[in-house]
């Protein structure tokens, strides 16, 4: 995964909503935490590793 130094202006970057029960935030919020990131930025990271591995999965169907 590549990350570049852009400000959320210059890149375009957007806020989305995001829609987790209690449990589910807990768990987020405590492996932010674990990893010192804040709560956007981990979550932010995990939608990126997740689309990367979709996208690698659909690939692979496409040529199945």
């Amino acid at each position: 995964m590549t990350t570049t130094n852009r400000t959320n202006l210059e890149s375009g970057v957007r806020q989305i909503g995001l829609r987790l029960y209690p449990d589910e935030l807990a768990k987020v919020q405590e492996i932010a935490r674990t990893e010192q990131r804040s709560l956007a930025s981990f979550c932010r990271m995990a939608v990126l590793r997740t689309l990367s591995d979709y996208q690698k999965a659909q690939l692979g169907a496409d040529h199945a």
